[in-house]
């Protein structure tokens, strides 16, 4: 009885010295395995560089504007009366003295009878005082009159024929404002919408008349812009030195497909905007189909000088500071350079590098949040042709790098395979197939021999 449980105890013992060998066999073996991981991610760094482009190539300065309205008017009435009729269709296309509404004339119609007889009457008492002063003047050789009574009658025809100038112009402008019951169109272009309505009551012949509607016209059309005092002072230039010949500006607007209007600059505004730095600048672009409308969003361009030949970097390369424009090179040594640029305008996708990178010089253009200054990295020259994401402009998906002795899934394929620590008396898979038997005893931690209970 005494002997079990000590063979027991030995059993027990020599499981456990086992065990703790082979765990601590599993921690070496796992720090080396650490150890060897950490060797490999202190490679340098993988970034993609690319070669500036070398280009002749137009440069343009773009601006954004708006479209206005060479001509513009509010139509009001010149008289005050009720809206009779109204004669256009709104958003319809109308021309210079065409009809547009119609004012209740009945009540100027009267006035104007009214004062056609006034001048008619002006008219009668003229020649009643010419027959006196021709009679009168008859009897003055007799010395029948006095001197005085012809000079009387003299006056008098005098003051009648200045009531009758005064009655015909009072007839003359009530006549005018008749024709002004008619409202026509003030100029040719697009008439907007009716702010009135027939029935109304309109007051006019003040600053304060009532607005019926307005018109624009379209073609041709203006952009006005603000370019910088840099750029305003070279557009300024140009225009004085092309002399007759005009300075060539082309426009785009919402859905045109590059920039399909061509015009030319117009007008340069005298002053300078102080607070902001800009100049107001006008261009004038024709408009024949009436699509450009007033207020409208352009873009615009103009040439920033002749074709020169230049350097273009892709745009993702471009890193912004709150001051400057940065680029990150790799030098001989792939060490990674930190350099400062000028850049200028955009062409297909490629930034314009006016300053601050010579040709040959290698430019981070993928991983540079990996490319830190002065640190150690291991470039991979873009291939031409394709995008910085590594992607080939075919469409076609490149083939992945493979490190040395890895495979595409990065596990090893070629390193041999380092043996999981096991027990002894363990399988690979940490659980016990042949359990050390304690003699006398069954597989299972029973005892046969034991004495029953």
């Amino acid at each position: 009885m005494s002997f079990l449980p000590r063979l027991r105890a030995r059993a027990t013992g020599t499981m456990g010295c086992g065990f703790a060998a082979g765990l601590a066999l599993a921690i070496s073996l796992t720090a080396c395995g650490q150890g060897e991981v950490s060797q490999g991610a202190a490679e340098p760094p993988l970034v993609t560089v690319a070669l500036p482009v070398q280009r002749t190539i137009t440069e343009w300065n773009e601006h954004s504007g708006r479209l206005a309205a060479v001509e513009t008017a509010q139509v009001r009435p010149r008289v005050t009366g009720f809206v009779d009729r109204i004669h256009f269709t709104e958003g319809s296309l109308v021309t210079q003295g065409q009809r547009l509404v119609s004012l209740d004339h009945r009540t100027f119609k009267a006035d104007l009878a009214a004062a056609e007889a006034e001048v008619e009457q002006a008219r009668v008492q003229l020649e009643l005082a010419k027959g006196e002063l021709g009679r009168v003047e008859a009897l003055i050789g007799s010395r029948a009159v006095s001197q005085e009574e012809v000079e009387r009658r003299q006056r008098q025809v005098q003051t009648v024929e200045a009531e009758v100038a005064a009655a015909e112009a009072e007839m003359a402008t009530i006549r005018l404002d008749l024709e002004f019951t008619q409202v026509t169109a003030p100029i040719s272009g697009r008439v907007g919408r009716a702010e009135v309505t027939a029935g109304n009551l309109v007051t006019g012949g003040s600053g304060t008349s009532t607005v019926l509607t307005s018109i624009v016209s379209l073609d041709p059309i203006y952009v006005y812009f603000t370019p910088d005092e840099h750029s305003a002072l070279d557009y300024l230039r140009r225009q004085r030195a092309a002399g007759e010949d005009k300075v060539t500006v082309e426009m785009a607007v919402e859905g045109d497909e590059g920039f399909p209007h061509i015009g030319y600059l117009d007008f340069i505004d005298n002053q300078l905007d102080a607070a902001t730095g800009t100049l107001l600048v006008r261009a004038l672009f024709d408009n024949p189909d009436g699509l450009l409308l007033p207020g409208l969003f352009a873009r615009l361009r103009l040439p920033a000088g002749p074709a020169s030949q230049v350097l273009l970097v892709p745009e993702a390369a471009i890193i912004l500071d709150q001051t400057w424009e940065i680029l990150m090179l790799v030098d001989t040594d792939n060490v990674v350079q930190r350099r400062r640029v000028e850049t200028g305008s955009t062409v297909d996708g490629m930034t314009v590098i006016r300053n601050g990178l010579a040709a040959g010089e290698r430019v981070v253009v993928e991983g540079t949040q990996r490319a830190r200054p002065g640190s150690l990295v291991t470039p991979e020259l873009q291939v031409p042709g394709t995008s910085p994401t590594g992607t080939s402009s075919t469409g076609s998906e490149p083939a992945t790098p493979q490190v040395p002795g890895t495979s595409n899934a990065g596990t090893s394929n070629t390193d041999p395979q380092v043996p999981d620590p096991q027990v002894p008396g363990t399988s690979t898979t940490g659980t016990s197939t042949t359990d050390p038997q304690v003699p006398g005893t069954s597989p299972t931690t029973a005892d046969n021999a034991g004495p029953a209970a």
